[in-house]
């Protein structure tokens, strides 16, 4: 198994609700090679 950080950056800013969910889950699938880039 391998460990991702996602930064949500700037840090001061608060971040709520899942907006950002959708785009996280996707890079990560695309980083992991699970689905092509060029299909984002």
């Amino acid at each position: 198994m391998k460990r991702i950080t996602v930064n949500l950056a700037p840090a001061d800013i608060r971040k709520e609700g899942s907006a950002f969910d959708l785009p996280i889950a996707l890079g990560v699938l695309a980083a992991t090679e699970q689905i092509s880039a060029e299909r984002l």
